[in-house]
């Protein structure tokens, strides 16, 4: 079984996987049916999820951090949907799915998903060890991809700004919270070895990129 299979291999796979579906969602959407293929974004989400879980050490301070990251992602999503404090005013559209409180279920798994593969490109190409230098660096890159994603989310039903574009009050927002959840991973021990994370981190940065030129 796949999940038997040694870490190289899995890992090989589950990069080629996540390849392969990100390569078949920008020619869909590209070139296909636009809408169809955003609305597949919530199985994209989970099945990325699934990939870095297969390759991942689990215990239980890693199910904690997921659990704590997933749920502190989707209740600041509610507080900022319904308050427009926090981000700005903003609603989600229907091609994210199953909404609660006005926000997609799949936002939390989203939200540990760019937390943790930011985190640990983090650690990889910082040039300092102090922690508080890699948050900062961690939270840029997450701050980096929403910038990305900014430009067609209005276009693939995710989510619509009022005025029709993200104010500057979304990506401090966004610095600020990544930063907070970026502590807490620097301040709970667990195997932080998953180049998979990193894989789809930097998959979704690259086909966003692609899309903003494509759609």
């Amino acid at each position: 079984m796949y999940l038997y299979l040694p870490y190289s291999r899995k890992l090989n796979l589950s990069i080629v996987a996540l390849g392969l579906l990100h390569s078949v969602g920008l020619a869909g959407m590209a070139m296909s049916d636009l809408h169809f293929f955003s609305s597949l974004s919530p199985y994209n989400l989970l099945f990325s999820a699934i990939l870095v879980l297969i390759v991942q050490k689990i215990d239980k301070v890693f199910i904690r951090y997921l659990f704590v990251t997933s749920v502190a992602g989707f209740m600041v999503e509610v507080a900022g949907v319904n308050s427009g404090v926090i981000f700005g005013v903003y609603e989600y559209g229907n091609s994210l799915g199953l909404k609660v409180f006005g926000v997609p279920l799949i936002i939390g798994i989203n939200w540990w998903l760019v937390m943790y593969g930011s985190a640990l490109l983090s650690d990889v190409i910082a040039i300092s060890t102090n922690p508080y230098l890699r948050c900062a660096i961690a939270s840029a890159l997450a701050v980096s991809l929403d910038a990305a994603i900014e430009p067609v989310a209005s276009k693939l039903d995710f989510w619509y700004w009022q005025g029709g574009s993200a104010p500057i009050q979304n990506y401090i927002a966004w610095f600020v919270v990544s930063f907070v959840l970026q502590l807490m991973y620097h301040n709970m021990p667990f195997t932080k070895k998953n180049k998979t994370a990193i894989a789809v981190f930097a998959v979704q940065s690259v086909f966003f990129i692609m899309l903003n030129i494509l759609i």
